[in-house]
């Protein structure tokens, strides 16, 4: 009685075939009548396995995108976690991990399975989140220090003269001195504002 071969019979038949076995000794190992038949199995193996190889080069492709979409989200994430000198930290910044947001980045526990590099991270976003705050603090002071009068106002980057060289060079001491400015044309509800030039520098540009 025939035998019925199952996809793991074929692909063993086509791999005895392939080595060299004899077509006799192929029906007698699998209960195969005649070569007609034999000559079915062999064919549908074939098949079979071309689709197996295809499925393989898909899954191959797959995970060639996969992994490359993995490294460009790392990198993302790499560029996040660089820290602005003190001079880019402005009233208004808030911390924000953008790739955080990322569909993928859920998936690096997995791709990077390190206790360590997490616990770090997370040190990091609350020390990140404690510098923001102290140069945002350090910002308000430094334009609290000065008593203006009603009529004049600060301009709006009066400190960024001295976050500017503290992000250039630790000093305990500057040179500095205040001026008045006249309002320009564009900006006629604020006349005069004060401003700070430090060893120098200035940022004279009135904003509204």
């Amino acid at each position: 009685m025939a035998r019925k071969l199952t996809p793991v019979d074929r692909k063993k038949l086509l791999k005895q075939y392939e080595d060299g076995v004899p077509k006799d000794q192929l029906k007698k190992n699998y209960d195969i009548l005649d070569n007609r038949t034999l000559k079915k199995h062999l064919l549908l193996a074939d098949q079979e396995r071309e689709v197996q190889l295809a499925k393989r080069g898909v899954l191959k492709d797959r995970l060639a995108l996969h992994f490359d979409e993995i490294e460009r989200c790392i990198q993302e994430w790499k560029d996040d976690i660089l820290v602005p000198p003190i001079s880019q930290i402005r009233s208004e910044t808030t911390f924000i991990i953008h790739s955080e947001n990322k569909p993928l980045f859920a998936s690096l526990h997995e791709h990077l399975p390190f206790g360590t590099l997490w616990d770090s991270y997370d040190i990091w976003k609350d020390r990140y989140t404690k510098y923001i705050s102290a140069c945002q603090r350090l910002r308000s002071e430094i334009a609290g220090a000065w008593k203006i009068n009603k009529e004049i106002k600060l301009n709006p980057d009066f400190a960024q003269p001295i976050l500017e060289r503290l992000a250039r060079e630790a000093r305990k001491k500057f040179q500095y001195k205040i001026i008045l400015c006249e309002g320009h044309a564009d900006n006629l509800f604020d006349l005069r504002y004060q401003a700070l030039v430090v060893d120098g520098y200035d940022d004279l540009t009135p904003k509204n």
